[in-house]
């Protein structure tokens, strides 16, 4: 991305933010297809409605047997038409997805971005980032 913005403040506003700049980046390399964004049943609410909001139809994705966003659904819902995944982690169950890399790697490999949410994370232990996870 050429161009990005420092201002939004975080919540909804930063997760509305990021959902605009997902649809100005597809349009800018003219891939109009991309329409859909994934998430889950226990992700932050602001991360359906912003997406929702910015023009995106949402794919909500349930938890397997043991609480964790259904990884088979997650590869039967992505496609050519998804633009980005928004997931919190940990959940706001508490839950953390231990198979969040595999969830992020199966979005790259379709072109997505992916918008990681790790506020519950942050107010358990203080400082979060995706790229020391491995995740970047």
């Amino acid at each position: 991305m050429d161009a990005f913005s420092f201002q939004p403040g975080g919540g909804a506003h930063a997760t509305f933010a990021a959902a605009v700049i997902i649809r100005e980046y597809f349009k800018e390399k003219g891939d109009f297809k991309r329409g859909e964004v994934i998430t889950t049943i226990f992700t932050h609410p602001c991360d359906v409605a912003t997406p929702a909001v910015a023009g995106f139809k949402i794919i909500t994705l349930m938890p397997d047997e043991n609480g964790y966003p259904d990884l088979e659904a997650f590869k039967a819902a992505i496609s050519d038409k998804t633009a980005a995944i928004y997931i919190t982690n940990p959940e706001d169950t508490g839950i953390f997805n231990p198979r969040i890399k595999e969830h992020v790697d199966i979005a790259h490999e379709h072109g997505a971005i992916c918008y990681y949410d790790k506020a519950n994370v942050n107010g358990v232990m203080g400082v979060s980032r995706a790229k020391e996870a491995g995740l970047i």
